[in-house]
């Protein structure tokens, strides 16, 4: 408590004392030539503050939430209500049927006390809820109270003319002083929950009162020099009170918003304080430079998503403005706005635990999100390219193992093929001067020898060259002989067939033998495939597009996997050993290569099977 005086002094540095000095310099001469008035106007200025400190407490409270500083505005309305009795009752004033000065000053006793009990009470209610209205009637009650009991005579005498101050009024003065100094020690106490500069003004305020409570156990006339120097006194006391209020709910949380507002000039982002429902309260340079404005005013009351938000979208969708709605924290809303990409970062601000709004900032990511759409379009056509390589390196792959196998399968054919003649004819020979089982036996045989024998004529095929002359090959024509060809297969399989071909198709650059060749491979190899499926479909198509013929032969067999996939280019491999070699669908591309075409193949299991044949439309001159 040393330190309270050098606090006090510095902490109400910059109070504007000059108001109620200008104010005591004007009436204390006024006081020399009619004390009355100096009377009247020096309680109405106190009660015209207290009024304003009651104003002032009532309507920043639900933002302040400070009880101690409500409590002191709710009850000193009530002190200026007993000091306005008092002022109306004072001598002289001839308002009410009053000859002696002890009813004004037992109001002022009852004020005073009132007043130190206010102050000494305010402290405990820093961390408690106040309910403004029902505080507000309690005072009320109770400051009626006490002016019935001036009226009805209930209050021990004050003051008796010609004798001056009772004992009474002497002791309850002591008294006042006495609860003033318990008020201070009691704000001091818990002066951590306090901003220091309102601990001070409240301190000076408690000080300024003592004094003039002990001013007041001097005088003996009510126009008396010690009852000047107590009413000045109480001026400055109900000034540091008013200044208390306005300093901590107005100009305190005012000079925060003026620092917030130089910490956002500080962000070099666009940052603006909005409300809940997305209103602009608050902005920084920043966002002024980038909407193009010079003062905050032009952006004030305008709403967020117009200026900073994708104009697509309405705010009832727009994800940020959704976001400030509901009170969400919300980061890395990415949103486009013309030709630029901004990111938006949302930090709620609440009241008292109730949504009030958001810190809004929006960050220019538009270089980060030209990388990253150049970085996809890169990768994206890396993609395409190592897919093209890939593909024509299993077609370098393909192409060099069909050329070796082919000088192979070669050689084997004419190897086998002069003695396979020999075997047979021994065979026929053999049949011909045999009967009964053996007759049936060696039937079987020269049957068998046959079919190796056209094995090696397919063989010689996939080996030997191609011819060189390529011409014009109706496809739908080709297509329907090759139907032809099979349809008694197909009917003994029960498959059903669908054609989807495209009238006056222009021909496709081949060889009518090849196409023929082509076309019947793949039908017998959709035959195959259905074979045991309760539902068989074969589907054939036929289509121009461009410079290209297309051939599409569609079953809904059993359909095959991706590694099958992968072996159908290679000799011999098959999956129904009983059914062929393995020859038919490696001739088959390697004759469509011959033509200039590609052999595309998509399956799935269970499924079926799609063989896509591209042909180059035949050009004259070609």
């Amino acid at each position: 408590m040393r330190q309270t005086i050098p606090r006090v002094l510095a902490a109400t540095r910059g109070v504007h004392w000059y108001v109620p000095a200008l104010l005591s310099l004007t009436l204390v001469p006024l006081s020399f030539y009619s004390y009355l008035a100096f009377h009247i106007i020096a309680e109405l200025f106190a009660i015209t503050i207290a009024v304003c400190t009651f104003a002032v407490a009532w309507t920043t409270y639900p933002f302040s939430r400070n009880g101690t500083l409500a409590l002191l505005g709710l009850g000193y309305f009530w002190v200026a209500v007993l000091d306005l009795v008092h002022t109306l009752l004072y001598k002289g004033m001839n308002i009410f049927p009053v000859l002696s000065a002890n009813p004004a000053t037992q109001l002022w006793l009852e004020a005073r006390y009132a007043e130190a009990l206010l102050l000494l009470a305010a402290p405990s209610f820093l961390r408690r809820e106040v309910r403004p209205g029902l505080s507000f009637v309690a005072f009320g009650l109770v400051a009626v109270g006490l002016v019935v009991l001036v009226l009805i005579g209930a209050v021990p005498d004050a003051f008796v003319e010609g004798e001056g101050l009772t004992a009474f009024k002497v002791f309850s003065e002591y008294a006042i002083v006495a609860l003033l100094l318990l008020a201070l020690a009691h704000l001091w106490a818990k002066r951590q929950l306090l901003d220091e500069r309102v601990v001070g003004l409240i301190t000076a305020a408690i000080l300024f009162t003592a004094m003039a409570e002990l001013s007041f156990t001097l005088y003996v006339s009510v126009y008396g020099l010690s009852n000047l120097v107590g009413h000045v006194l109480k001026i400055f006391s109900y000034w540091a009170i008013f200044i208390a209020l306005v300093e901590f709910t107005l100009t305190h949380p005012f000079r925060q918003m003026a620092r917030g507002a130089t910490t956002y000039d500080a962000i070099p982002d666009p940052t603006v304080v909005v409300d809940r429902e997305g209103f602009i309260r608050q902005v920084n340079r920043a966002a002024r430079d980038t909407i193009g404005v010079a003062g905050a005013q032009e952006l004030l009351g305008e709403h967020v998503h117009g200026l900073f938000h994708q104009p697509e979208l309405s705010p009832q969708v727009c994800p940020a403005c959704t976001a400030v709605r509901e009170g969400r924290a919300a980061s890395a809303i990415e949103l486009r706005r013309g030709e630029r990409w901004c990111e938006i970062t949302l930090s709620p601000v609440r009241r008292a635990g109730e949504n009030v709004g958001a810190i809004h900032v929006a960050r220019d990511i538009t270089e980060r999100k030209r990388s990253e759409l150049e970085r996809q379009r890169l990768t994206a056509e890396l993609e395409a390219t190592l897919g093209s390589l890939r593909e024509s390196q299993m077609k370098v792959i393909q192409a060099e193992q069909s050329h070796s196998l082919g000088i192979l399968s070669s050689g084997i054919a004419n190897e086998l093929n002069n003695p396979l003649m020999g075997v047979l004819n021994y065979v026929d020979y053999a049949e011909n001067k045999s009967e009964g089982r053996t007759r049936e036996v060696l039937r079987k045989a020269a049957r068998e020898v046959r079919r190796v024998q056209e094995i090696i004529r397919k063989m010689l095929v996939f080996a030997g060259p191609a011819p060189s002359e390529l011409g014009p090959v109706d496809v739908a024509q080709t297509l329907e002989q090759a139907l032809q060809f099979v349809s008694a297969v197909l009917r003994v399989g029960h498959i059903e067939v669908r054609q989807e071909i495209q009238e006056r198709m222009p021909p496709a650059r081949a060889r009518a033998e090849g196409m023929q060749q082509i076309m019947l491979n793949l039908i017998l190899n959709a035959r195959d495939a259905m074979e045991g499926r309760a539902d068989k479909v074969l589907t054939l198509r036929a289509w121009q597009d461009g410079e290209w013929d297309y051939v599409q032969v569609q079953d809904t067999g059993e359909g095959m996997g991706a590694e099958t996939l992968e072996h159908l280019h290679v000799p011999f491999f098959t999956t129904r050993p009983r059914r062929g070699a393995g020859l038919g669908l490696p001739l088959a591309m390697s004759i469509v290569n011959d033509f200039g075409g590609t052999i595309d193949f998509e399956s799935e299991p269970e499924v079926g099977t799609t063989v896509t044949v591209k042909l180059p439309v035949w050009t004259t001159g070609r």
